[in-house]
C-alpha cells in the first residue's frame, strides 16, 4: 500500500501530540496533572506536594493572600466529555467553594 508523505506526516504528528497530551500537558479538569500521572496514581502525591507549597507560601507571605489557597482537592470522578448540565453544575460548585 502506497502512503502519501502528508498522511505519514499526519500520523507521526498525531502520535507526537498524543504523547505530549498524555505525558506533558497539565489538564485543568484533573487538577493540573497529566493523564499519565492520573492513570498511574501519581496525582495524589503531586497534588499533596503542590498543596504544601501553597500553604508554605501563604505562611511565609500572608500579605500576598486575600483569602484561602485554591482548592487543591483531588478530582475523584472524571468524565471524558461531560454534558453541558454536568459541566455547568461543577463550575457553579467550584465557584461556591
Amino acid at each position: 500500500m502506497k502512503v502519501s508523505r502528508t498522511r505519514l506526516a499526519a500520523a507521526f504528528t498525531s502520535a507526537d501530540s498524543r504523547g505530549w497530551r498524555n505525558d506533558e500537558h497539565l489538564h485543568s479538569a484533573i487538577g493540573f496533572v497529566t493523564p499519565s500521572d492520573r492513570h498511574a496514581g501519581r496525582d495524589v502525591d503531586i497534588i499533596a506536594r503542590r498543596k504544601e507549597v501553597f500553604e508554605q507560601a501563604r505562611r511565609a507571605h500572608p500579605e500576598r493572600w486575600s483569602g484561602n489557597i485554591r482548592n487543591l482537592d483531588r478530582v475523584e470522578v472524571v468524565k471524558l466529555n461531560p454534558d453541558a448540565a454536568t459541566h455547568t453544575a461543577a463550575d457553579a460548585q467550584a465557584a461556591a467553594a
